[in-house]
């Protein structure tokens, strides 16, 4: 069992336990597909019009909504295969919420975000991908990390104290942790507290319950 700090967070209509796992968690609570896949990315120094056109997005489909009714109005014009991202302005960087689909996890989306001298990074797992965080800058891709191997780039360490990362199995007698194992959801958490790090802004529920500008990105 993860350990749990004592700290209290506000789920959505519920109480959740401060844990290892709570920002998958927080997802979840919101959108149980999360669990299946999910794409969160970070842009540093642009606009959310600017990152919508780097994306892919199309800039007629701008509607604002949250995280929690990002589906409302969808089914007039969605197809099967467009993508659909959430993005908002918080402080210098620009956050990008991609529950359905996956465009934005493509490596050269993350490049082409940090072009310009710029910083960008996403946090990616998908029921066919390994769960990995990417960091770039200045259009080149720096640190690409699989999430559940436990090995933390160099790029990255100065953001990954005290987080754990890997996939442990108690049952395997070269398993480091048996009665506290990492499972993927921490490892999917901690780097959504890197994420936080670099960025000063972690995933809330006042965060996701703040208004974004929802685009699709055509399939």
């Amino acid at each position: 069992m993860c350990e749990s700090l004592p700290l209290l967070v506000a789920g959505k209509g519920r109480l959740c336990v401060d844990t290892r796992e709570r920002l998958f968690d927080l997802l979840v609570s919101y959108e149980e597909s999360v669990g299946d896949g999910f794409v969160a990315a970070w842009a540093e120094g642009l606009e959310v019009e600017e990152v919508a056109r780097r994306i892919g997005a199309e800039a007629s489909t701008a509607t604002p909504c949250t995280f929690e009714d990002y589906a409302v109005g969808l089914e007039e014009s969605h197809r099967d295969l467009d993508g659909v991202v959430l993005v908002r302005q918080v402080g210098n960087w620009v956050q990008v919420l991609q529950p359905y689909m996956n465009q934005v996890w493509d490596g050269a989306v993350l490049r082409a975000l940090s072009e310009g001298g710029g910083r960008a990074l996403h946090v990616g797992w998908h029921a066919h991908i390994d769960a990995r965080l990417r960091y770039a800058i200045g259009g080149r891709i720096v640190a690409s990390m699989p999430l559940t191997m436990g090995d933390v780039p160099e790029e990255l360490e100065p953001y990954a104290e005290g987080l754990r990362f890997g996939l442990e199995d108690p049952t395997d007698p070269e398993c480091v942790n048996p009665d506290d194992p990492i499972t993927e959801s921490e490892s999917i958490s901690s780097a959504l507290v890197v994420a936080g790090r670099i960025t000063g802004h972690e995933l809330s529920d006042e965060s996701l319950l703040s208004t974004h500008t929802r685009y699709v990105i055509r399939g």
